[in-house]
């Protein structure tokens, strides 16, 4: 007798299924949490409003452990108790420590209905030689009955006649130990692929949360951080640059007469805060005699407003 339906190995299947799902989910869960939420915690550090983008941000955690303990338990679970589905040979009737096994006093043996039926309905190899699990057990509880009689007999008297049949009888034992196993196993692949249908849908629904938790950990840090107080820099000068001045303000007049729109060269500093050379300025009785050449001046930040020039002179 085989194991038609292959279903240690479909059992085994389901398990490293739910093992490598529940492996991807609780790293995608740990990336999420510690990529994105640790960013936005930084950034909202100072609003008083932080636990909350904290706590969105641990859920796809809390999530990852609900995926893995469930894996776990699935991974974990072993084949179901042979009480529940040939409680007769569980406790061991018809038989007298007939290989290995000792009977199990007092009491009638109950067994799992429910699962029985699943069992039946996916036929394996041992219900399709028998008919049914029952027919099966009385079957080994006969061939049990069977060796024990044997057994009596070749102590009574040690012939090859009563050897030959002890040893058949054995055999025929050994040989339904494997419509157990058929049974055995065809009932853990059951229980396992019901687990399995049950951890979907939890991974289904622990995904769908982490992923809106921290969606929603992102919005409301997005929205606790502060916004930027800090003004773009002006340009650097690097080259010299042709430009007209506007004087700006109260502050800041150069010595030297300059007039609004006039035309200078900025050698360096920024648009905002340039250095300029001006170009001499007409004699006149209050301007210094150093205004009577080019002359450089920087004047202060907000004290004028410099406009490029074109290489025709026009502004740009």
């Amino acid at each position: 007798m085989t194991d038609s339906g292959n279903y240690a190995a479909r059992a085994a299947a389901l398990r490293e299924t739910a093992k490598w799902v529940a492996a991807i989910f609780a790293g995608a869960g740990v990336i999420l949490f510690s990529g994105l939420s640790f960013t936005n915690i930084e950034k909202v550090a100072a609003s008083d409003y932080w636990p909350v983008p904290v706590l969105l941000a641990a859920i796809p955690v809390c999530a990852a452990t609900v995926a893995v303990h469930a894996a776990a338990r699935m991974i974990s679970k072993g084949p179901p108790d042979l009480r529940s589905l040939l409680p007769r040979l569980a406790r061991g009737e018809g038989s007298q420590a007939v290989g290995g096994e000792v009977p199990v006093p007092g009491g009638t043996e109950t067994y799992d209905e429910p699962l029985r039926s699943k069992v039946e309905k996916y036929s394996p190899a041992t219900v399709a030689t028998f008919g049914s699990i029952e027919a099966f057990e009385n079957h080994v509880v006969e061939a049990r009955k069977r060796i024990r009689t044997a057994q009596k007999a070749y102590d009574a008297r040690r012939t090859p006649d009563n050897l030959r049949e002890l040893d058949a009888g054995r055999g025929t034992l050994a040989g339904l130990q494997e419509g157990v196993r058929d049974l055995l196993l065809c009932a853990e692949f059951i229980q396992t692929e019901e687990e399995y249908a049950r951890i979907r849908k939890r991974l289904l629904v622990a995904t769908i949360t982490a992923v809106l938790a921290a969606a929603l950990s992102g919005v409301a840090a997005a929205k606790m951080t502060p916004a930027p107080t800090d003004r773009a820099g002006a340009a650097a000068i690097t080259h010299p640059l042709g430009v007209r001045v506007y004087l700006q303000g109260s502050h800041g007049h150069p010595v030297c007469p300059v007039q609004d729109g006039q035309e200078a060269t900025a050698i360096g500093g920024t648009l905002a805060a340039p250095l300029l050379v001006l170009p001499a300025t007409a004699p006149a009785r209050e301007a210094p005699s150093r205004c009577h050449r080019p002359w450089r001046w920087e004047p202060a930040s907000d004290a004028v407003v410099i406009v490029p020039q074109g290489t025709d002179g026009g502004n740009e």
